[in-house]
């Protein structure tokens, strides 16, 4: 029974998450081609600012409430007084956000963005804001409830609001307003979806409480400043890019790869969701449900991954000929290794979280952060956006490889899944299909893709006869 709701939930969560992240996929590749390189570049700046912003608060509030509720979940009393606090901290922080982006403003939007019409963008920032911040708590909180299925619906009809009035306003119109005006409804229709729930489960509104509201803070304050080493990384690189000869350019083709470059990291995270609840009720199974868990985002990362480097034209068929631009290709090439360094170290990352390691991740994230930062301030004055990517490949091999021998000296992880013939094979196959990509013809690499199939093929069907 457990293990059937466990499935059904993560079922509409993979429905919901996938569609409508199809559908904000297919809303940017949209919004690239009809602004065009340079403006797509300040679209992605102030997007992103207002979408970094909202992440770093609404982790640290959304974990929070997911667990706190979860574990009172029969005491409607107790989550009622919860909500008010959480909200009057929610108000509070985005009122003190606020106050201190606009007493801010020229130096955020243009010394660090350099961006022109401070005080409309800075508008657009801070509504972005705003509207993501209540979607994600308002997700959490119906996470928290174990309603999937309203959830599910909910991140669609985002999707599918983000795309539409994207597509509508786009004719002649502001698109900017087009992506309010799709989160505003959004917060609304969350809002509404809460209300008729609270209303069912009794729960309402009630005072502050100077004790809850202290534990919120507490819990919250040390998450955000753990989050900070990850979530505002691409917000500063952009911000860095920005300032460099035609920054704005090299902003919007370093986004557009991370389009895609999340949307693969993604797939290899919801499919990470169904296999922990799994990993963390069957401690005792190591072999099996940890190669499951590292192996599986892998093979996820390296299967998208390859195929989008071996046809890297791709790339420009999704986003147009526009982005034909300098170094695309080895930009390109590298972000998609990367995911794949991205999935095989969050699978190690879930082990760590069911043996309770999380201050090795801790570390990792902090070792990584300062190594991309430094790296590319210093690669970006010559080689702009194709020395980010470098940086952040190359804090990803260091990083690899400075954290798990001391993963499998401490018995966290097996040698075997890090060290092993068939490990070093997969690595030089990923080399080797990533230089074919970059050297040989349309035509031969259709070739040899024949060719793999083939061979993958008659080997699985020599190992299933075996079996039968």
């Amino acid at each position: 029974m457990y293990y059937s709701k466990i499935i059904k939930g993560l079922s509409w969560n993979f429905l919901g998450t996938i569609l409508s992240q199809l559908f904000i996929f297919l809303a940017f590749v949209f919004i690239a081609r009809k602004l065009g390189v340079e403006s797509f570049g300040k679209f992605s700046l102030i997007y992103i600012s207002g979408l970094t912003l909202s992440g770093l608060f609404s982790l640290a509030i959304g974990q929070y409430m997911v667990t706190y509720i979860s574990k009172n979940n029969k005491d409607t009393h107790i989550i009622s007084i919860f909500l008010s606090n959480i909200l009057f901290y929610t108000y509070s922080i985005v009122l003190f956000l606020i106050i201190i982006l606009s007493l801010n403003s020229e130096y955020i939007i243009g010394d660090i963005l350099n961006l022109e019409n401070i005080k409309l963008n800075l508008f657009y920032i801070i509504m972005i804001f705003i509207f993501e911040l209540f979607f994600l708590l308002q997700k959490s909180f119906l996470i928290s409830i174990e309603e999937f299925k309203i959830l599910s619906i909910f991140s669609i009809s985002k999707g599918f609001l983000f795309l539409s009035f994207v597509w509508v306003f786009s004719n002649g119109m502001n698109i900017y307003i087009g992506v309010l005006i799709s989160l505003l409804l959004t917060t609304i229709f969350g809002f509404i979806i809460i209300y008729k729930k609270i209303n069912n489960i009794n729960i309402t509104i009630k005072y502050i409480n100077s004790k809850i509201l202290k534990e919120i803070i507490n819990f919250t304050v040390p998450s955000f400043l753990s989050s900070l080493m990850v979530t505002p990384v691409n917000w500063i690189l952009m911000s860095l890019l920005s300032s460099t000869n035609n920054g704005l350019i090299q902003v919007a083709l370093f986004n557009a790869v991370l389009r895609i470059q999340n949307s693969i990291v993604l797939i290899g995270q919801v499919v990470g969701n169904i296999i922990l609840p799994i990993l963390s009720k069957n401690e005792k199974s190591e072999i099996n449900i940890n190669q499951l868990n590292i192996l599986v985002p892998l093979a996820i990362g390296i299967s998208f991954s390859l195929l989008l480097i071996f046809f890297n034209e791709i790339f420009l068929l999704i986003f147009g000929s526009k982005y034909e631009i300098k170094y695309y290709k080895e930009v390109f090439s590298l972000q998609m290794v990367t995911t794949i360094f991205i999935l095989y170290k969050q699978g190690f990352a879930r082990v760590l979280i069911v043996k309770n390691k999380m201050w090795f991740t801790l570390f990792s994230n902090f070792l990584w952060l300062t190594i991309v930062i430094f790296g590319a301030k210093y690669l970006i004055i010559d080689y702009g956006v194709l020395g980010i990517s470098i940086a952040i490949i190359i804090a990803y091999i260091i990083n690899i490889f400075f954290f798990l021998p001391y993963y499998v000296k401490l018995d966290l992880i097996p040698l075997k899944y890090i060290y092993s013939f068939k490990i070093i094979l997969l690595w030089l196959f990923v080399l080797l299909f990533s230089y074919a990509g970059y050297i040989l013809s349309i035509k031969f690499r259709l070739i040899i893709i024949i060719l793999t199939l083939c061979i993958i093929y008659l080997i699985l069907r020599k190992k299933y006869e075996k079996k039968v």
